[in-house]
């Protein structure tokens, strides 16, 4: 299972062209953290 880094930027994204804000910023880290203990 790969992270699909698109769908959770669109999700958290507070605004067009936005990947960079906290939000999305910890929503990435939250799911790579999810995929690597599922290891």
């Amino acid at each position: 299972m790969s992270i699909d880094t698109q769908s959770i930027i669109k999700e958290y994204q507070q605004e067009a062209n936005d990947t960079g804000s906290t939000n999305v910023q910890v929503a990435l880290l939250t799911a790579r953290i999810k995929h690597l203990t599922e290891h």
